[in-house]
């Protein structure tokens, strides 16, 4: 399409971002937009589907020619506040990693902090719904203003509240 850049500088008047995983955009033959609310947009409106017996809202995409599920609130996330070692990257040096000062953080070796960011960020951290989907399944509970990464101990003793 001739007009796809003034149509995404559009869509972001009105708060569309183009959808990231891993900080890449989503793979697949056409980019995927994303607002806050968890709305997604193609040339066309792409509904999340509801698969298994979890009630989480999921998009379904093409990666290399294989079809990969991924759940919206994790587009969500990753879209808008980056991934979870980004997450951990700019909250880390404020004191949240248990025992660790700001001057403790920023003494530490880059490769370290990578090693620490990668690490946590794939097992240590999780995104946490403020107002859990067993309290609310319908869209509400993928708008950005719902959700928030959080270290997975705190998630976990928070449980479903």
């Amino acid at each position: 399409m001739n007009n796809s850049k003034e149509i995404y500088e559009a869509l972001a008047q009105v708060g569309y971002k183009l959808a990231l995983k891993d900080g890449n955009p989503l793979p697949g033959t056409k980019p995927i937009l994303i607002n806050e609310d968890g709305d997604v947009l193609t040339l066309g409106t792409l509904t999340p589907q509801v698969s298994g017996t979890t009630k989480y809202h999921k998009l379904s995409v093409t990666e290399n020619g294989k079809n990969k599920t991924l759940p919206m609130h994790k587009v969500v996330m990753e879209t808008f506040v980056g991934t979870p070692a980004n997450w951990i990257e700019s909250n880390g040096s404020n004191g949240l990693l248990p025992g660790i000062t700001k001057k403790d953080w920023a003494a530490t070796p880059e490769k370290v902090k990578d090693s620490v960011k990668s690490m946590l960020g794939a097992n240590g951290v999780q995104i946490d719904h403020r107002i859990p989907i067993s309290k609310d399944a319908s869209a509400n509970a993928y708008k950005l203003s719902n959700l928030q990464y959080m270290f997975s101990s705190d998630n976990n003793k928070k449980g479903g509240k």
